[in-house]
């Protein structure tokens, strides 16, 4: 009679274990969706902030681009201008060398003039 009595025991145990096996077989599959869930949802976000940091580098490449170009038209407009300026500054220069040299020859002419006039007193 025990040993009747047993037999339902160790068929309920059996059911019970056979369940639990179920359970714990369920709870890994569970368990593994989870993280299947975390890591899709850990992916998304790392994927939006990879677009995020490319946007953001693109932008400031071109704020930079546009940076750089302000700056150096800045210099070529300064440059231009310190050339007009230069060439201003030569032709005037020229212009007094002009009139410098024409004043040493009229300076010349006049003492030539003279120096032929002194010369005639002798010839005569």
């Amino acid at each position: 009679m025990a040993e009747q009595e047993e037999a339902p025991k160790k068929k309920a145990k059996a059911k019970a274990e056979e369940k639990e096996s179920k359970t714990s077989v369920r709870s890994y599959k569970e368990g593994i969706e989870a993280e299947k869930q975390k890591m899709n949802a850990y992916s998304k976000k790392f994927s939006s902030n990879i677009k995020t940091l490319q946007a953001d580098i693109k932008k400031h490449s071109k704020d930079m681009n546009e940076a750089a170009i302000k700056n150096m038209s800045d210099k070529v407009g300064k440059f231009k201008k310190d050339i007009k300026d230069q060439i201003k500054e030569n032709k005037e220069a020229a212009a007094h060398m002009a009139d410098n040299v024409k004043y040493f020859t009229s300076e010349i002419n006049k003492q030539k003039k003279d120096f032929k006039e002194y010369t005639k007193q002798f010839q005569g």
